[in-house]
């Protein structure tokens, strides 16, 4: 208390002078307060705006000046805004942030007032919850009425969509004598929702309408033509089926009399009358109509049916306001009182089928509420119905258990669950449920029965009890153990009591003057715990008082946010220290102490609020983080974040540890999921590696196979795994992938040799054939069947025509024809000639570049010169054999420089 007191007279001296000149106008210059505006001090640049403001009002200041100022346009919208009502340039954005940061209620009120955007609302909602209370009604307010206006255009929407389709049903109706009568109704409908429906809407509407006069226009035509004929009177006459268009009308004016004389609810004598002189009137009318065509079998009776419902379901509805009252307040009362109510439901139920109202009509609006009343009438009686069956069986159930609790002699239990019963059974009548009121007769007599017996039984021990009373008196004790045994003994005589009310009275009296007697030596002690308890309160009073006092002081002059806390912790524990005190006197000063603490504590918030956003921001940056799939990257950005934390101010101490154990969690997640990455990522790498060696050592098999070309898919496909394995070790990466390389290109090699050989299969077979054909003793026949059953190269089919030129006699021009064309195909094939036939091939090379052929060599060039060579004439087997060997390898070489 005392330093409580120190710190008050402190902080008293302190601020005598800023108290004295707290009133006294800031004499800064507009262009001053100006800069004071971008101050990152919030209240010093609330006080600047709130200054300009103030000299806006009083003139000091006008709109002319104000433009000139260096404030920011935000700062400028919020002093129009301020002091003005319409300004000029407000856009949705600026009034969502002056609705969030502006410098008084005033200006924050009117922005969000001036906000029509949903989604700009429902964030302004979200982020002034629990902020601005005013601002987040405002917000809620104006999206519920954007939300009710929504649903009241989409059910608009939805009648206009009904009406059209009702009027397309209709358009492909059965005509009836109410068809046009309908059709003019569909109109006058149309006419009122007709706004609320776009374009394709409108056009099926039109299109239906169009269908269905299109329907009814033939029949008028026909109509009229008969009526101008005296001569085809008695023709018109005989054709039935005819839909007379005045009958149409009558049917019409029938419907709409009798939906308005139903809808006006009170119907007396002169009423009745009128309608019934009205229906006489459409009848004659009919009548006459019947004169020129005669009506068909459904349009009578549809007809007369409505002439029946006209007269006599006004007649039943003037009696039923009669026997009833008037028809509102009777289906007020029919949705009330279901049980007393079964002669006007059934009243109502036949005045709906007498009533009988066409389908395809609009119902009167009586029918509608009359039908939901008498819903709501059958449902609250078997609801009513439900009820009191329950309470039987409840009742019933009450019963057996209080029967069970009288057998087994608890008396207490007993008597709840009597009381029970009773309560129950207060909804029914002794005339409905005479077996159930007897049964709880027989309860009552059995639970009095065993209360005689109880008390009977509790006697001996409630005297008992009042010696051990008497002994307490002249025993020495604590003065609480005394009353505390003294309460002990009291709530033992109530236990014993139980159920047996207004039983021992006399012992009762005895055992309470006992009682006042053993507690006579606790009165002392416990007065001056009361003296104490008054001399607490006192000190809590004066507490309450020096806060109210610290509270005026820091009201004129800057917060010290410390101090504040400091102030408020020393409170409460002054407060704790002055106990125990009365209850009752406690509760006016514990309320005072707690609206001050309170008071002082919003201020201790309000001054810490951009700390604390600051801080609840840095939180919610972090717990972002935890989405990061990269841990390191969030670990590293979890470290600035507490590098950023130490530079906001802090908070009072309960608030900051409390933010700080928050903040702490999410960055101890954060470190520990990186750690378990960490781990998780070695052995991914590990498993990588495992699965690379296993690939490359299937890769390097498939190299080795018989047919690696019918490997391939398989190769693919380890190639495309080998490259998705993701991340290898880094000491290992390099070696996995020089082998992996060094096996795809043995594969690769391995797929090009078996291409050679499969293109070149049908050549060699050539070769073979021609060989066989020059030097074999073979049936021709047989030659040309195995040369035709070849796969044969192109231009190859002439060399059938030279089996018989190979079987003369070897000359020497088809020798030298052939060698000179080995040296040729050496020659293309830049293949290496042996010695002796150098000149012959450096001629040929002369021949060819006067021939203009150059140094181009193509497939087909090799190809055509190995047919010519093929195709040479007769020559002996030594030199055949000698420069096939030449020729091959040149083809060869050819072939490999090639692939």
């Amino acid at each position: 208390m005392a330093a409580l007191s120190k710190l008050f007279n402190n902080k008293n001296d302190s601020n005598t002078q800023a108290k004295s000149t707290s009133a006294t106008p800031d004499p800064a210059e507009p262009t001053e307060l100006a800069q004071r505006s971008h101050s990152q001090d919030r209240r010093q640049r609330q006080a600047a705006l709130a200054e300009l403001a103030n000299r806006l009002d009083d003139g000091r200041l006008d709109n002319a000046e104000l433009e000139h100022l260096p404030l920011t346009e935000l700062d400028q919208l919020a002093l129009q805004l301020q002091h003005q009502a319409d300004v000029e340039g407000l856009s949705e954005h600026h009034c969502y942030a002056l609705a969030l940061e502006g410098f008084s209620a005033q200006v924050r009120n009117a922005a969000a007032e001036r906000l029509t955007d949903s989604q700009q609302l429902e964030a302004l909602a979200r982020a002034a919850k629990g902020h601005d209370k005013a601002v987040y009604r405002i917000a809620r307010d104006k999206l519920d009425a954007q939300r009710a206006r929504v649903r009241e255009h989409q059910a608009e929407q939805a009648q206009a969509h009904h009406l059209v389709e009702r009027m397309e049903r209709h358009a492909q109706a059965t005509l009836d004598p109410l068809y046009a009568g309908k059709l003019t109704a569909f109109q006058d409908q149309w006419q009122q929702c007709r706004q609320h429906a776009d374009e394709h809407w409108q056009q099926r509407f039109e299109h239906a309408w169009q269908t269905a006069q299109a329907r009814i226009q033939p029949s008028s035509e026909t109509t009229q033509t008969d009526a101008t004929d005296p001569t085809d009177t008695q023709e018109a006459t005989d054709e039935p089926n005819k839909i007379d268009p005045n009958r149409e009308m009558i049917v019409a004016r029938l419907v709409e009399e009798l939906r308005e004389r139903t809808d006006a609810l009170d119907i007396d004598e002169e009423a009745l009358r009128d309608a019934q002189h009205f229906l006489t009137d459409q009848q004659h009318q009919w009548r006459e109509t019947e004169q020129l065509t005669r009506p068909g079998k459904s349009e009578e009776r549809a007809f007369h049916r409505l002439c029946t419902a006209f007269e006599t379901a006004l007649s039943h509805q003037a009696s039923i306001s009669q026997r009833f009252g008037p028809m509102p307040a009777l289906l007020d009362r029919l949705e009330t009182s279901p049980e007393t109510m079964n002669a006007e439901a059934q009243a109502l139920d036949e005045w709906l089928h007498e009533l009988d109202w066409p389908e395809d009509s609009p119902a009167p609006q009586l029918k509608a509420r009359v039908e939901q009343a008498l819903a709501r009438h059958h449902d609250q009686l078997a609801e009513h119905h439900q009820a009191e069956v329950q309470a039987v069986r409840h009742a019933r159930a009450l019963m057996r258990r209080c029967m069970a609790a009288v057998n087994e002699g608890h008396l207490r239990r007993a008597s709840g669950l009597l009381h029970g019963v009773e309560d129950e059974l207060a909804r029914l009548t002794q005339v409905a449920h005479p077996g159930l009121f007897r049964q709880l007769e027989e309860t009552r007599a059995a639970v009095e029965q065993l209360r005689d017996w109880q008390s009977f039984a509790v006697q001996p021990k409630k005297e008992a009890l009042i010696e051990r009373m008497r002994t307490l008196i002249g025993q020495s004790m604590d003065p609480q153990d005394r009353a505390r045994t003294i309460r002990t003994l009291q709530d033992e005589w109530r236990q014993l009591s139980r159920g047996l009310q207004n039983q021992h009275q006399e012992l009762w009296e005895t055992f309470h003057a006992l009682a006042q007697q053993a507690y006579e030596p606790c009165r002392e002690y416990f007065n001056e715990q009361s003296k104490l308890r008054s001399l607490n309160l006192q000190k809590r009073r004066e507490l309450v008082e020096q806060l109210k006092q610290y509270e005026a002081l820091i009201r004129s002059s800057a917060v010290d946010i410390k101090e504040l806390d400091q102030v408020m912790n020393m409170a409460r524990q002054e407060w704790r220290r002055f106990s125990p005190v009365e209850r009752a006197a406690n509760k006016g000063v514990q309320k005072a102490f707690d609206a001050v603490i309170k008071r002082l504590r919003h201020q201790l918030q309000d001054e810490q609020g951009d700390f604390r956003r600051a801080k609840e921001a840095i939180i919610e940056r972090a717990r972002t983080l935890l989405d990061e799939t990269d841990t390191r990257k969030a670990t590293e950005a979890a470290k600035r974040l507490q590098k950023e934390w130490q530079q906001v101010g802090t908070l009072a101490r309960r608030d900051e540890q409390q933010l700080w154990k928050a903040f702490r969690v999410v960055c101890d997640e954060l470190f520990e999921r990186r750690g378990q990455q960490v781990e998780a990522f070695k052995a991914e790498l590990d498993d990588h590696r495992r699965q690379a060696d296993a690939l490359i050592e299937q890769l390097e098999a498939l190299s080795k196979a018989d047919q690696p070309l019918a490997e391939k898919s398989q190769a693919d496909a380890l190639k495309a795994q080998f490259r998705g394995l993701g991340a290898l070790p880094k000491t290992q990466q390099k070696t996995l992938q020089e082998r992996f390389n060094k096996a795809q290109k043995q594969f690769d090699a391995a797929c090009r040799g078996q291409k050679r050989h499969n293109k070149d299969q049908h050549w060699q077979a050539l070769i073979d054939w021609v060989s066989r054909a020059r030097f074999e003793d073979s049936n021709d026949d047989a030659l040309l069947d195995a040369f035709r059953a070849m796969s044969l190269p192109s231009g190859a089919d002439r060399l059938a025509d030279q089996l018989s030129v190979w079987r003369q006699p070897a000359t020497s021009q088809a020798r030298d024809q052939l060698h000179r064309q080995t040296v040729e195909l050496e020659a293309l094939a830049q293949v290496d000639s042996p010695a002796d036939d150098k000149n012959l091939r450096m001629e040929l090379q002369v021949q060819r570049l006067a021939g203009g052929l150059g140094q181009t060599v193509d497939q087909q060039r090799i190809d055509q010169t190995v047919l010519d060579w093929l195709a040479c004439g007769p020559v002996a087997r030594a030199d055949y054999d000698r420069l096939a060997v030449r020729m091959q390898a040149a083809r060869q070489a050819w072939l490999n420089g090639k692939n």
